[in-house]
């Protein structure tokens, strides 16, 4: 099956917008990290992921507070695992 790019892009500006009006919506942030991924923006799509995790609270326990503090979330969600 054959996904025109175009359509991809223009749904992630959807989630954006969507984003701004309503910050905390979790189903628009899911799919955010999701066409992200789609995009091949691994750092944008582990940031929206994080976000998610953050805001939902039957997962926000789940982020580690030296994630939250780390400057670069991509780079601790990738290698944090080898430092401990």
């Amino acid at each position: 099956m054959m996904y025109d790019i175009s359509m991809i892009s223009c749904s992630t500006d959807i989630f954006v917008r969507c984003l701004e009006v309503e910050p905390g919506n979790l189903t628009a942030l899911m799919s955010l990290a999701v066409s992200y991924t789609n995009e091949v923006l691994q750092q944008k799509a582990c940031d929206a992921l994080l976000q998610w995790l953050q805001k939902n609270p039957m997962y926000a326990h789940l982020v580690p507070k030296e994630m939250e503090e780390a400057k670069d979330r991509f780079y601790y969600l990738r290698f944090a695992h080898l430092h401990h």
